[in-house]
């Protein structure tokens, strides 16, 4: 029943000991892995051709992006009007077709 007593202690003892080793580990993985992390969102944006974060970095690839944007919805009109001439020659030979 003696060894009790020690088993507590020593059990308490550990588990305090094994908390703060975690927990001091766990700081310090942490802290490299938010490093690392930095580091890749640094590469992504220049990657991306954004050698900055700055206003007007921002304002320039926002401007880039509204052109691509327009230059698609141009693309999609043009392609929309397109589809529908086809519709309408497909319409009108299909009535031209039931007429006969």
């Amino acid at each position: 029943m003696s060894n009790d007593g020690k088993f507590a202690g020593g059990f308490l003892a550990g588990a305090i000991f094994g908390g703060i080793l975690g927990g001091i580990l766990g700081a310090v993985i942490s802290s490299q892995s938010n490093n690392s992390k930095d580091n890749n969102d640094k590469n992504f944006f220049k990657s991306k051709g954004i050698n900055s974060l700055d206003s007007d970095g921002i304002n320039n690839n926002r401007r880039n992006l509204e052109d691509q944007i327009d230059q698609i919805r141009s693309t999609m009109d043009d392609m929309s009007e397109q589809l529908g001439a086809v519709m309408e020659q497909s319409a009108a030979a299909s009535k031209s077709q039931a007429d006969l």
